[in-house]
């Protein structure tokens, strides 16, 4: 009888993630891309209004990632509200009082963005992490070619100027650099530096994917690059970033 039981348990389960969530609510824009991902952007009903591209089309915009919309949200009646660890955890915690099912997710890492992937193509698809291992495996292909270009180079990614911001060794985008071979600094996630701190970090090469102009005061050399969502949503967008990296980089 426990054993039936036990198996009933996890049928529901399995059926509640699969078919138990039609109306998301996400309140980051790189989760929406990764919902669309996994072929589940007909569920979203409510985006942040930093949501870009065709998935964001019909969807209630719901305020941003760190001041959401909680009436807003909750008129919606979404069965899930799935949120990062960049929306406070006031507004996560209210949400929650109002009755919603709220999963919160951490994206800063390239694992990062793999479990989440697989995690969400499982939820709301039904399907495994492989969809994490298969976007993993894209993002290594697309990398390949940056090779010849940064290969033994010593880079700072800047990603904003006031205050200067830089994604460092630890981020997503500091992992998928050193897949081609450079060396990123500093050995960090993201984090705000100063300019002299900058001069001394002696990078080869500055990719600047902000807004505006960068006029550094060091001795080096510094490639733009469009500030595309594609770049920093840490999603399977950025598989498209790669390849502006390298047309920014290796096509000069």
């Amino acid at each position: 009888m426990k054993r039936v039981l036990f198996v009933f348990f996890w049928f529901f389960l399995l059926s509640l993630s699969v078919f138990g969530f039609d109306r998301i609510v996400s309140l980051s824009p790189a989760l929406t891309d990764i919902v669309a991902y996994v072929g589940a952007e007909k569920k979203l009903v409510g985006v942040t209004v930093f949501c870009s591209g065709s998935v964001c089309r019909g969807k209630e915009r719901v305020g941003g990632i760190v001041n959401p919309n909680l009436e807003k949200i909750y008129s919606l009646h979404p069965d899930l509200v799935i949120a990062t660890t960049m929306t406070p955890k006031r507004d996560i915690e209210a949400l929650k009082q109002l009755g919603l099912k709220v999963l919160v997710f951490r994206l800063v890492s390239l694992e990062d963005v793999v479990k989440v992937t697989g995690k969400l193509g499982e939820l709301l698809s039904g399907g495994d992490e492989d969809e994490g291992r298969e976007l993993l495996k894209r993002i290594r292909e697309g990398v390949l070619p940056l090779s010849r270009c940064l290969k033994g180079k010593r880079l700072v990614v800047v990603i904003s100027l006031m205050p200067l911001y830089v994604a460092g060794k630890e981020s997503y985008l500091g992992e998928i650099l050193e897949m081609a071979g450079a060396k990123v600094v500093p050995d960090t996630t993201f984090s705000a530096i100063s300019y002299e701190a900058l001069v001394r970090l002696k990078p080869d090469l500055v990719i600047f994917v902000g807004r505006g102009e960068f006029h550094p005061l060091g001795n080096f050399k510094v490639v733009k690059v469009e500030p595309s969502d594609d770049l920093l949503h840490p999603s399977p967008r950025i598989i498209r970033g790669v390849e502006e990296i390298r047309r920014a980089i290796c096509e000069r």
